[in-house]
């Protein structure tokens, strides 16, 4: 599942920073999210209603205009790396586990055909690190990302979603 946001930041945690260095001998882009904190585990399901909603707890995302176009792709976003936790499927309770095993990255493009964002054949990975509440997305640049630049603008944002009460299910986020 790729939902689709676009230039925002923040949910309960900070992102305090972005990193993006284009690696040249080992042709990948490593992100870095620098986050307010980073726990060593996570409860998921915290909100069985807003499960069935959107399938996930959480959603970290690095939305990249690889052309440096903003007509092409999703407002200009061409590909999407996304960090998420677990999928979910309701009915289900709310369980402790490990940040380290729960999440998971994934790579997805803009598919105008379909007007959504859809997997790509990258894959990406995702390394989490407690001592600096950081939050590192690696993927190789070939496929989508073979043209990027330094000029590529890449951007930040993560959500949480929750039912507040008497509502419908909904997300927390800041825009940038």
């Amino acid at each position: 599942m790729f939902t689709r946001f676009a230039r925002f930041v923040v949910f309960a945690v900070s992102v305090t920073a972005l990193a993006a260095p284009l690696h040249a001998a080992t042709n990948t882009l490593s992100v870095t999210l620098n986050l307010a904190g980073l726990p060593s585990s996570l409860t998921v399901c915290r909100d069985p209603t807003a499960i069935q909603a959107f399938g996930v707890d959480d959603i970290w995302q690095i939305p990249i205009d690889v052309d440096n176009n903003a007509s092409t792709g999703d407002y200009g976003i061409d590909v999407l790396l996304q960090v998420q936790t677990p999928q979910q499927t309701y009915p289900c309770s709310p369980s402790v586990i490990s940040t380290a095993s729960a999440l998971s990255a994934e790579v997805a493009v803009w598919n105008s055909a379909q007007n959504q964002f859809v997997s790509s054949n990258l894959s990406a990975t995702v390394t989490p690190d407690f001592a600096t509440n950081s939050l590192t997305i690696s993927v190789d640049l070939s496929g989508p990302l073979a043209n990027l630049t330094p000029k590529s603008p890449i951007y930040a944002g993560t959500a949480g979603f929750y039912t507040p009460t008497g509502m419908s299910p909904t997300y927390a986020y800041d825009t940038m």
